[in-house]
């Protein structure tokens, strides 16, 4: 499997896994991506996410028809934030060519 890094985001076949949002990414290129997972830090020391940079890849994600999942706020537990944003769980899939993803 080959990760490409940048920063504390990766990319793998179209997907940028981010499991942790630890600043802005209004220059991200989501050209070519099929798949968003964001989030915020969990666990003792955690650093609290901005909501409204969750907000604006989601947003960004929607105007390009790209899958976005939402994996946690955050806090010194997984589950201690909650996976709502805005009222509602975000667990967007992208589709299976061919049944292989």
């Amino acid at each position: 499997m080959e990760l490409h890094h940048c920063g504390h985001h990766y990319l793998h076949n179209g997907c940028v896994i981010s499991a942790q949002a630890f600043s802005p990414l209004p220059s991200l290129d989501l050209t070519g991506i099929d798949w968003v997972i964001a989030g915020g830090e969990s666990g003792p020391g955690h650093r609290p996410v901005n909501l409204d940079w969750i907000r604006d890849l989601r947003d960004r994600c929607a105007r390009q028809n790209i899958a976005f999942f939402f994996k946690q706020v955050g806090g010194v537990t997984p589950k201690a934030g909650g996976r709502d944003l805005d009222g509602r769980t975000w667990d967007q899939m992208p589709e299976l060519a061919g049944g292989v993803w």
